[in-house]
């Protein structure tokens, strides 16, 4: 069972730019707020290398947020509750993307209260990226590995793939030097390959010192074949 969030009064206000606020931010849990930073279409959609599992409807495309926005509605919803957790999500960065992201972010955090934390969720990236995110104000990254395996990699995040490969297991180790045990997360999707190799990468996580989000898929069967189903539940 699941219980739905009620929309917030702030959510339905009005933002200087027209738009309400909940399609600015959305609270997930009572104290988070999560919105989307920059892009709003993943550029995968574009080569037609997707992620199997993705929600987004076909890569559907908003309007980017800016950041007057996203600290406007940020400062609404601290009219209605004493403090909130920000956290920030891309979708997959050019570098031209990622310069633009170090300065957005580096304005939004000086535009919340000295105590907000704040978290970006992104693409496994390369280590003086995280560096510069770190000196930007970011206070947690979270960095998803969607599934372990190469041959899962290759299935469900094609274009991902490479991105996993090269630079997940390589840069994590300094993620956490970097951001401190506990400031590092990485989500892995429970049931695209088989258990044992999700349960050894979750394994690794935790040695390295990553708070290891496992997520239950839910299945889609207009979207999954019979094969790439037999093959994530194999025992």
């Amino acid at each position: 069972t699941g219980k739905m969030l009620p929309i917030p009064a702030w959510g339905t206000q009005l933002l200087s730019s027209g738009k309400p606020a909940i399609t600015i931010l959305q609270q997930h849990g009572p104290v988070n707020l999560v919105g989307v930073i920059g892009k709003t279409r993943c550029g995968l959609f574009d080569e037609g290398n997707e992620c199997d599992f993705c929600m987004m409807n076909g890569g559907v495309t908003n309007e980017e947020r800016t950041v007057d926005e996203i600290c406007e509605c940020f400062n609404l919803a601290l009219d209605d509750k004493a403090a909130y957790n920000l956290t920030l999500t891309t979708s997959i960065l050019t570098n031209q993307d990622k310069e633009k992201l170090i300065e957005d972010v580096k304005r939004i955090r000086a535009r919340l209260p000295k105590k907000t934390p704040l978290a970006i969720e992104t693409q496994p990236i390369e280590t003086d990226y995280m560096r510069q995110l770190k000196a930007a104000g970011v206070d947690t990254l979270m960095i998803p590995l969607d599934c372990a395996s190469a041959e899962a990699q290759s299935h469900f995040v094609p274009g991902k793939k490479d991105l996993l490969q090269k630079l997940y297991w390589e840069t994590m180790p300094e993620a956490v030097a970097l951001y401190g045990s506990g400031n590092v997360t990485s989500s892995i999707i429970v049931g695209l390959e088989p258990q044992f190799e999700t349960i050894e990468a979750i394994r690794q996580m935790i040695n390295i010192g990553i708070v290891p989000e496992p997520v239950p898929v839910r299945w889609d069967n207009s979207k999954f074949t019979e094969n790439a189903i037999r093959t994530a539940t194999d025992p």
